[in-house]
């Protein structure tokens, strides 16, 4: 168990030899630590205690998202997103990571209208569409936020974001202008 500083401190002295700590329990807002390895290979009288450091980062997850034409149900190629944070994005020390408004990723969709974002950190993001197909609309703007939350499990992504897009339609209507 940690003190509220995150220091934890071992029962009792350790012999020579190579350990390992493994969390078995989250903090809120953070990401799981990988199993941190260590070895004592000196013995150590104790006076002060053996200090080892396990990085621990703030969660973040992967946005993904599937463009697709509405009326085909097929992937659009191509398609580049600019993700926009909706909001500050502030992790749990406090520290603002990216400002509202802040293209902060961009994610290109492959020949099957498939993208994978990079790490973000969890928070509320709009996706913006550029480079759209001929004729295509942009898909609804409530569609297109994404709040990204907590992995389920490690290496897990967020659940794909599908998006539909119309083909626009222009009526033409010719007359004479004599009638």
């Amino acid at each position: 168990l940690t003190t509220e500083d995150g220091d934890f401190y071992l029962p009792e002295k350790i012999r020579l030899g190579e350990y390992y700590f493994h969390q078995t329990t989250p903090v809120e807002g953070y990401d799981y630590a990988q199993d941190f390895h260590f070895t004592i290979d000196d013995t150590y009288e104790w006076n002060e205690p053996y200090v080892v450091r396990i990085p621990l980062g703030p969660s973040k997850n992967n946005i993904q998202v599937q463009l697709n034409d509405s009326a085909t149900g097929l992937g659009l190629p191509g398609v580049v997103f600019d993700v926009v944070a909706s909001g500050d994005v502030i992790t749990p020390d406090g520290t603002v990571r990216y400002r509202n408004g802040e293209v902060v990723d961009v994610i290109t969709c492959d020949e099957l209208g498939y993208g994978l974002g990079s790490e973000l950190y969890l928070g509320t993001y709009t996706l913006v569409p550029r480079d759209l197909p001929f004729g295509y609309a942009f898909p609804t703007l409530d569609s297109r936020v994404v709040t990204l939350e907590k992995r389920t499990e490690a290496g897990a992504y967020a659940p794909v974001v599908v998006l539909e897009s119309d083909l626009t339609t222009v009526r033409v209507v010719v007359k004479d202008e004599y009638l």
